[in-house]
């Protein structure tokens, strides 16, 4: 899953989506995320696929991170080339 749109009303709508996703899986479920933004605004730019449940407290402190209304603001996209982010988060997705 990823959360970067240059809008923040889909921004905001697809952390809304993330969260409430999260909250519904199974701690067997699995739950990762590959940054197609720009890197330098994120926390950390992805997480592994893994299960929910392990590292639970890392997954549950990035999406509260992100989601705080400061972060959303902070997000920059001057420069930035989102076709060759997006090929290389395609590509990190399919490993």
């Amino acid at each position: 899953m990823d959360t970067n749109f240059r809008s923040d009303f889909y921004m905001r709508k697809a952390l809304s989506f993330m969260q409430t996703t999260f909250q519904s899986l199974s701690k067997d479920d699995y739950f990762g995320y590959i940054c197609i933004g720009p890197e330098d605004s994120m926390p950390i730019s992805e997480l592994i696929l893994e299960k929910k449940a392990d590292n639970l407290g890392a997954k549950k402190t990035f999406l509260n991170e992100i989601n705080d209304p400061e972060f959303m603001t902070s997000v920059t996209y001057k420069g930035f080339n989102e076709q060759a982010k997006l090929n290389e988060a395609i590509i990190k997705a399919i490993k």
